[in-house]
This record gives structure tokens, sequence and C-alpha cells, in this order.
């Protein structure tokens, strides 16, 4: 009788940490191999649609180009601490995000998230700390100022 009681009381339990560990496990990542856009906008999405979601930060009229920094963004990018993400768009469409991190240690935290999402880098010159990585829809490119200490990440519409 002992024995039943115990796993009465498991099994709840048991499946609690199943659907838990199921719901974790599908959370979608910020970066992975079909991306197509950063965190729900996709390249070619028109600013019109998220307008209300960004803040303004400049532009350049002869290039078409405006950026904008989005409320309520999380800055991180696995577990490294962002500076800031920049949506970048061209006659009002996205084609870029940038992202900007300080400190060596932030830097290793995002190479070591890039590779864990995406493999090793199509290209690679670890002495000049650049790595880019070709996705079907997106080109991201890494690299570190050593004299700055700062990281840079892009992702890129690869169709501009």
């Amino acid at each position: 009788m002992h024995k039943i009681r115990k796993r009465g009381l498991l099994s709840p339990l048991f499946y609690f940490v199943l659907i838990l560990a199921c719901a974790t496990s599908l959370k979608k990542q910020d970066i992975y191999f079909e991306m197509d856009g950063f965190r729900g906008i996709k390249w070619g999405m028109s600013l019109e649609n998220v307008r209300k979601e960004m803040i303004f930060k400049g532009q350049n009229k002869l290039r078409g180009i405006s950026w904008y920094q989005r409320k309520n963004e999380k800055f991180y990018l696995g577990d490294a601490r962002l500076s800031s993400i920049i949506y970048i768009f061209q006659n009002k469409r996205l084609v870029a995000v940038n992202f900007i991190a300080k400190g060596r240690e932030n830097f290793r935290k995002i190479k070591r998230f890039l590779e864990n999402s995406l493999g090793k880098p199509s290209q690679a010159n670890d002495n000049l700390k650049v790595y880019s990585w070709r996705l079907p829809k997106t080109i991201v490119l890494l690299s570190y100022a050593k004299l700055k200490e700062t990281t840079f990440v892009i992702l890129r519409n690869k169709e501009e």
C-alpha cells in the first residue's frame, strides 16, 4: 500500500516536469538556420506594420535608410548582454538588424551562441576576429574590435 501511495504522488510531479521540459525546449531561438528576419519581424516587412513597436533613432534620407530601436527589447543574445539592437529599414522595408556588445567575454558568449545555433562559420578569420554565416535567407556577420573591446553582429537579408 505504501508503494502505491508513493507512485501516486510521483506521477503528477513527473508529468509536470515533462510538460515544463517540452515547453521550454519548444521556445523559439532568436537565431536559427532558417531564420527570415529577427524576433518576429521578417525581412522586407513594411515599417508601417511595426512602427508602433519602434523608436526612431536616425536616418540617411539620400539612401532611403532609417534605423529604429524596438520598444521593450530584451538586450540579450543567448547569455551575452547587448548594448544596442538596431533595426534598419531601407525604403521602409526591413533589411538588417545590428547588435553591439561591450567586453571580450560578451564576444566569446556571442560567438559560442552563434556556433551552437548555426554551426561553424562559412568564413572565418581568427586573427582579425571576423566570422560569417550564409544561411538560406540571412547573412550573419560577427566581428570584434579589440582596441574598443566591442562586438558587432549584423543580420542582413540575403536578397539585398
